[in-house]
């Protein structure tokens, strides 16, 4: 249900915060959109984005927003609405049923050697479908993921900040992790606590999307993990950063 009326649902939260006039920042969860471009824009407009990563500064504080759920890449269009994915479907069809003389007079720049020729269609075809898969397969998006160029802008936007404590916000969790029902390991999570070790600031992540509470220290960065929320067995948290260091609660809905 959640993918099917996830742009709804993402609207109905978005105003819902909103209606209580405190400030409210959106990270992009792997149940926020359906697999089209029309819902990731959706989510954009709803967010107030441009893109599904960003950072902001608050109380001294610099909050940072990144994307493991389509890895800060745009929603890809599928390999129909992309021209030169749907013509690499059409030649490989054609190399596969007609003559392969009457396929080069077809594709004048084909090579002449039809085993050469099948296999460079094959893995440009190939290339083009692992594209798309990762932004637009349910089971890619819930593993979590980053792309490089998600890694470069954090790197530098890290660097470019005067503040020293820093909070790192995400769906997914940024280390190995195993719950009782999964195993979490976003992609290129290595790199991004590389970057936050080796950034000399004081670093809290928090994440969610394994549904448990956790906690652990890893190479001096704080992660924690918030529980699942649910009308009648929900959780969230409150994390606030004072004088004294950061703090970090829990919070339980009540059964009615």
């Amino acid at each position: 249900v959640a993918f099917l009326t996830a742009d709804m649902d993402a609207r109905f939260v978005a105003d819902a915060l909103r209606s209580t006039r405190i400030p409210a920042y959106f990270v992009l969860g792997d149940h926020d959109i359906k697999s089209s471009q029309e819902s990731y824009e959706s989510w954009l407009e709803t967010s107030g984005r441009r893109e599904t990563f960003y950072s902001f500064d608050i109380h001294g504080v610099h909050v940072v927003v990144l994307d493991t759920v389509l890895g800060g890449d745009p929603m890809s269009s599928s390999c129909e609405e992309k021209q030169t994915c749907a013509s690499l479907q059409k030649k490989l069809a054609d190399i596969k049923t007609i003559d392969f003389e009457a396929y080069r007079e077809k594709y004048p720049e084909s090579s002449s050697v039809f085993e050469r020729e099948k296999a460079d269609i094959k893995n440009r075809l190939d290339q083009e479908l692992t594209a798309i898969k990762s932004t637009r397969s349910d089971e890619v998006r819930d593993k979590g993921r980053i792309a490089g160029h998600q890694i470069k802008w954090l790197e530098k936007d890290l660097a470019e900040t005067a503040n020293m404590r820093v909070v790192i916000l995400s769906d997914h969790p940024l280390f190995p992790f195993t719950s009782d029902k999964k195993s979490y390991a976003t992609d290129k999570g290595g790199e991004v606590r590389s970057i936050l070790e080796k950034s000399q600031k004081e670093v809290v992540a928090i994440s969610g999307e394994a549904h448990v509470w956790h906690e652990e220290t890893i190479n001096g960065i704080q992660y924690y993990i918030v529980n699942e929320f649910r009308q009648d067995s929900g959780s969230w948290a409150i994390f606030s950063w004072g004088p004294e260091g950061h703090r970090f609660e829990k919070r339980m809905l009540q059964a009615s």
